[in-house]
């Protein structure tokens, strides 16, 4: 078994959306956004997930784990969202369903 991770597909920087979860069909969409910006990947060892998730004015670390059978992408950010002095923490999951990144 190979120990260089075979991670060429999800380098890069990757746009990123989340959406208020709202069960009202009629809900106009653009209601519905929580907030947006952009994913970087970077390299990282086998089994490891690094990267940063950032827009204009803010940015949070990303570290967390790469299982390669299926890319499911479980990882924790944390960091300053705003110039307040608060702590940004959030458990994302990603699934990959598309033609790559951006970059």
């Amino acid at each position: 078994m190979s120990t260089e991770p075979n991670n060429k597909i999800l380098v890069g920087t990757w746009t990123y959306r989340s959406f208020l979860n709202n069960p009202d069909l009629s809900a106009d969409f653009n209601s519905l956004e929580f907030g947006r910006g952009n994913i970087r990947i970077d390299p990282a060892p086998m089994n490891q997930f690094k990267g940063k998730i950032y827009d204009t004015g803010w940015g949070l670390d990303l570290t967390g784990s790469i299982t390669y059978m299926a890319i499911l992408l479980p990882f924790v950010s944390r960091g300053r969202v705003s110039s307040a002095a608060k702590n940004g923490f959030m458990i994302t999951k990603a699934m990959s369903s598309g033609p790559g990144p951006t970059e």
